[in-house]
């Protein structure tokens, strides 16, 4: 109701905030990993990336997590990323791939980074021929149940609390939900989404809530001031 009637009383990448609307809403209700977790998981995967030089189910991991982290996208479309997923634009690249329940293929565009999608792809093709980036050994795809048992024993080596791979897609669309200040836009495009609808449910309700209702009242008190009604007076 507030963008419809004052379409610039609110952020314009703000979405309507489902949690305080009577429609149909749900949000992620799974365990979210926090912020410090995330960087503190993120920091582990940069270190051990440098320093690995042989490719084995285990050492390939941290690739794997970092990977998903800085892309968003989904587990099984990075275990499915062709040798040749990536095409240079410019100064940077364009990586494509292939995304389950949609009909076409998706891309996204990354400039050179530390560590970002283009780096991790080209380390790990320097280390092995496969027709997979996310393969080890000789021609060895990963697939996901021993790339959960192995995501579990890096956990325990590196001594933090255990997670999944499914768990990291909702976790960083949270957290950064959280640092744009309520752009629901901002995690759409980070997970690739093409409806608002589908993004929403990635983020965690217990985030999403005393965000909304910030912004809420933010937009009340805009609308108020263009009407020229005092807030003591409209309470």
């Amino acid at each position: 109701l507030l963008q419809q009637l004052q379409p610039d009383a609110t952020h314009p990448q703000f979405a309507i905030p489902y949690a305080q609307l009577p429609v149909s809403y749900s949000a992620y209700r799974g365990e979210v990993i926090s912020e410090a977790r995330l960087r503190d998981i993120m920091y582990l995967c940069v270190q051990a990336v440098e320093e690995t030089t042989v490719l084995t189910r285990a050492t390939i991991v941290p690739f794997l997590v970092l990977f998903c982290l800085r892309t968003g996208m989904n587990v099984d479309s990075v275990l499915g990323l062709p040798r040749d997923c990536t095409v240079e634009t410019g100064e940077g690249h364009t990586v494509y791939w292939q995304k389950d329940r949609s009909s076409g293929g998706m891309h996204d565009y990354y400039g050179p980074a530390d560590w970002g999608a283009v780096e991790i792809i080209q380390a790990l093709l320097r280390m092995h021929s496969n027709p997979y980036v996310f393969s080890y050994g000789v021609g060895r795809t990963l697939p996901l149940g021993h790339v959960s048992k192995e995501v579990r024993a890096w956990c325990r080596e590196n001594h933090i609390k255990e997670f999944t791979l499914r768990e990291l897609r909702p976790s960083k669309a949270t957290l950064i939900y959280q640092e744009s200040g309520g752009k629901v836009t901002e995690v759409q495009r980070f997970l690739h989404h093409a409806s608002l609808n589908t993004t929403i449910i990635y983020l965690s309700e217990n985030v999403i809530r005393p965000i909304n209702e910030k912004v809420l009242v933010e937009g009340q008190e805009a609308m108020l001031g263009r009407w020229g009604i005092p807030k003591e007076e409209a309470a």
